[in-house]
């Protein structure tokens, strides 16, 4: 391999040699997708007329919560190479690549976007029977649309081995060939989405927002003693307390467990049979992210709880839903188990 790979092979150790003090959990399940692949190879290949797209489909997994690791495969065709005097007119530039990627996610705390950087090795195939290997880095975004569903947009540069000894491109001494080592540019836009069920309910690692503590009330002057009154007339009865059921949600999720639908079970089951008659969910987040989405979160958890309520036969008109986003925790948010205890709703069930 030649020194511009040398250099390149250096800077990858140096991207994945970034360590990350303290154990965070994080969400660990395989997840694929697919995206439209996009190489600007123009002037990167002696000859080559055309950049084209093509298709990308990739899979990977987090390995801790700064790190994943990915596989991914791609092919492109591209338009006619070398000299028209030369090759024949028909003739197509085919490129396939598989390889492995490593991404690095520096900003986690940002809610529903997480930036990332990336570098790997792999290899391209020429029109099926030529192979050089190539390294790559870049960069890219993801968007997540939904507990399942999330967009992807991301770019890289990439450098390719071929020494001149493609058969399909013309030879080395020929001012047309690739050359010892050859660049391109590759971009990519699609979709992905995770596999299996829900995400772990644990705290994802983020720093908290620290809750100001109220400074003490003075303390209240004696009062005066209060002249003799007669005794009150007696009070009426009370409204019976509502009983309340906690459902709870893994991180950033609005997604109902196997555990949280059970619980809900038995509470249609309450409502239906008319022991309670009105169901209130409160939705609740914790501190991770900002206040504008946490409170978006926390309508999710307590718009899931009502509809799955609906869904066993319980009325509409029974069931009111609230959302508290993260002004309501129950316990601090400076710990991940009090994190966990705010990824909530509560179900207050009234008689009357």
């Amino acid at each position: 391999m030649k020194g511009s790979l040398v250099g390149l092979l250096a800077a990858s150790a140096v991207f994945g040699g970034v360590a990350h003090a303290g154990e965070q959990s994080f969400d660990d399940r395989i997840y694929g997708g697919l995206m439209l692949n996009y190489i600007d190879a123009d002037n990167a290949m002696r000859g080559l007329t055309d950049s084209k797209s093509g298709l990308r489909v990739f899979a990977g997994k987090q390995i801790s919560p700064l790190f994943a690791v990915e596989g991914f495969a791609s092919y492109n065709q591209f338009g006619r190479y070398g000299d028209a005097n030369v090759i024949a007119a028909d003739k197509k530039q085919k490129e396939g690549s598989v390889g492995v990627d490593l991404l690095a996610f520096p900003l986690r705390c940002t809610g529903s976007v997480s930036p990332f950087v990336k570098a790997g090795i792999g290899a391209t195939y020429f029109n099926e029977d030529e192979t050089a290997l190539n390294l790559s880095v870049g960069g890219g975004i993801n968007w997540k649309l939904s507990d399942k569903l999330s967009f992807r947009t991301d770019a890289a540069w990439r450098i390719q081995d071929t020494d001149n000894d493609v058969r399909n491109i013309p030879a080395a001494s020929d001012t047309r060939a690739l050359g010892d080592n050859q660049t391109e540019f590759v971009f990519g836009a699609g979709f992905m989405m995770p596999f299996g069920g829900s995400a772990p309910s644990v705290s994802d690692g983020c720093p908290a927002k620290k809750m100001e503590e109220p400074a003490p009330a003075p303390a209240p002057a004696a009062p005066a003693p209060a002249p003799a009154e007669p005794a009150p007339a007696p009070a009426p009865a009370a409204a019976p307390a509502p009983e309340t059921v906690v459902i709870y949600f893994a991180f950033d999720s609005s997604e109902l467990n196997s555990a949280a639908k059970a619980a809900l079970d038995r509470v249609a089951a309450n409502l239906t049979n008319r022991n309670f008659v009105v169901a209130i969910a409160n939705g609740h987040a914790d501190a991770t992210g900002t206040e504008e989405y946490n409170m978006g979160l926390s309508e999710r958890r307590a718009a899931s709880v009502s509809n799955y309520l609906v869904s066993k036969g319980v009325g509409a008109s029974q069931v009111r839903q609230r959302a508290y986003g993260e002004t309501r925790p129950a316990a601090s948010d400076d710990t991940e188990i009090g994190r966990a205890k705010n990824r909530r709703v509560e179900i207050n069930l009234l008689r009357q």
